[in-house]
């Protein structure tokens, strides 16, 4: 059981420190599993947003394509989205960039710093989560009873 496992795992490791670091280790590495995975989810549903805008544009008699306005605002947080994506991950890589210098390496990241890029990461689920409220307030509008 995991209970087993982990008193197993605390008994190989004899000082307090190692325990706390080693503890430490693993919730960063599993922290920055799930949250790799969240950005892919995240991004395939900014896809399928991207997709359900698509489906309900209207094409105008001169050729020209005509979006309700919750769904052009859903589809600028979309491409928001999109952008805060590429920042975060911009960002990401530079600092860790300067941690990795010579001057730098042994030194922790602040936390002040390695918030940034959680800003960016949070900013990214509540712009996709905005545009769904906004394509569901649109199909609820368009349902007739």
């Amino acid at each position: 059981t995991r209970k087993k496992l982990i008193s197993k795992n605390m008994d190989v490791l004899k000082k307090e420190d190692e325990v706390h670091t080693d503890w430490v280790s693993f919730r960063k590495k599993n922290i920055a599993c799930v949250s790799a995975n969240v950005s892919n989810i995240l991004r395939q549903f900014i896809l399928a947003g991207v997709g359900i805008v698509w489906l309900f544009k209207v094409v105008g008699k001169d050729g020209h394509f005509q979006l309700d306005f919750q769904l052009l605002i859903a589809l600028g947080f979309f491409v928001l989205a999109i952008l805060l994506e590429l920042l975060h991950y911009i960002v990401e890589i530079i600092m860790n960039a300067v941690y990795l210098t010579d001057k730098m390496k042994d030194k922790e990241m602040p936390t002040y710093l390695s918030s940034i890029s959680w800003l960016f990461w949070i900013g990214k689920i509540v712009l996709v989560l905005l545009a769904y409220v906004l394509i569901g307030r649109f199909l609820c509008g368009k349902i007739i009873l």
